[in-house]
């Protein structure tokens, strides 16, 4: 092969070799950027939130009372055993 192509297609695979380096920064860099603009912020809806409020405290009540209905079974339970267990005297 004459030295002169040789050189040339050196040169050319460097040139091409350092463009798709830079079109391929260039594609990461808008990448990064594009991701770490903030996201618009949705405006604030006082209904909504009131909405929200009113079902948080409703659940609230509703495991308020999940729980006492526990407690009262527990203890109807361990009454009940204290009462067939002889022995057991509390």
């Amino acid at each position: 092969m004459d030295h002169d192509v040789y050189s040339f297609a050196v040169v050319m695979g460097v040139l091409g070799t350092f463009i798709a380096a830079m079109v391929g920064l260039f594609v990461a860099s808008r990448f990064v950027l594009q991701r770490s603009k903030p996201r618009p912020m949705m405006p604030v809806d006082d209904e909504r939130f009131a909405r929200l409020e009113q079902a948080v405290d409703t659940m609230a009540i509703e495991i308020e009372r999940m729980t006492e209905a526990q407690r009262f079974t527990a203890k109807l339970l361990n009454d009940r055993a204290s009462a067939i267990l002889p022995g057991d005297q509390r």
